[in-house]
């Protein structure tokens, strides 16, 4: 199976962050903007470790197309990181304990990198690959559900999700070519992956509604309120589930899963203008 190509490395992106971000900024909705103000606190880490791992192997690629790929992974993946220590900062300025967090994350992962073999941890990156790819696909399908009067924090990750669904292949054509990682490996480390994903994801969020001033009875309540959001017939994460289980395949490949209207609408508005902002305005168009 050949990797997709057309990565696009998208740089010198302004998205107007500042210290007075609204706190809740998802249409007011203190779920979903902290929802996604979590993701965003653990890119930077995430970000890194992915490069990481791919980085530990890329001197032994020899197939050029693969190799192009890498670069381009990298320089969307640096991006990544920057754009979100920037937004991130605005979260700080709200009370967010940011930099603890932070050097937390990094302990943690030292700890797990320092302790698994290279290729267990590049299949574990490739599992959380295929997990933010999967989520970012989702959240361009239902970027309507966070908008709101300020558009820049959406901007953010709409324009993240997109860029992690564009190189979804990158990570795990890496573990495939350079490495003799057999398939229960790579599936214990996504087991792992898809373990860790959401319940660091929800752990964040409770503890930034905590931020907020909320009680552990008025989150369980938003909780309540947002389940059928989340996991309705149509909901945020349930219609993630079925490409999430496609990893588990014998003979899964990212590249396998296409690219939709949605995506290609916004590929197309970034190619035109460069700008974040205005692709997911255009994104909202019908």
């Amino acid at each position: 199976m050949a990797i997709a190509s057309g990565i696009t490395p998208r740089r010198d992106l302004d998205f107007g962050f500042s210290t007075d971000m609204p706190r809740h900024w998802a249409q007011g909705d203190a779920f979903k903007s902290r929802l996604l103000d979590a993701f965003s606190l653990q890119v930077p880490i995430g970000e890194r470790l992915a490069m990481r791992s791919v980085q530990a192997f890329a001197s032994g690629i020899t197939d050029a197309t693969l190799a192009d790929a890498v670069r381009a992974f990298m320089a969307q993946e640096g991006q990544h990181s920057l754009q979100h220590r920037q937004f991130n900062d605005g979260l700080a300025a709200q009370g967010v304990a940011v930099h603890r967090l932070a050097r937390w994350g990094q302990r943690q992962a030292d700890g797990v990198f320092g302790l698994l073999p290279r290729h267990w941890c590049l299949a574990l990156m490739a599992g959380v690959e295929h997990l933010n790819a999967v989520f970012g696909r989702a959240l361009l399908r239902n970027s309507l559900d966070f908008s709101g009067e300020d558009s820049r924090a959406l901007a953010l990750h709409v324009w993240h999700g997109a860029e992690e669904w564009e190189h979804r292949a990158v990570c795990f054509e890496v573990l495939r070519t350079q490495t003799r990682t057999r398939r229960l490996t790579r599936v214990a480390m996504y087991a792992v992956a898809a373990l860790l994903f959401p319940s660091q994801l929800t752990l964040t969020q409770i503890y930034l509604l905590r931020v907020d001033g909320l009680s552990w009875w008025g989150i369980a309540g938003l909780f309540k309120r947002h389940w059928r959001w989340l996991w309705g017939r149509d909901g945020f994460f349930r219609q993630q589930m079925r490409a999430q289980r496609a990893y588990l395949r014998g003979d899964f490949h990212p590249s396998q899963q296409a690219d939709d209207a949605t995506f290609r609408r916004w590929e197309q508005a970034m190619a035109e203008h460069g700008d974040p902002l205005r692709a997911l305005s255009e994104l909202h168009t019908v």
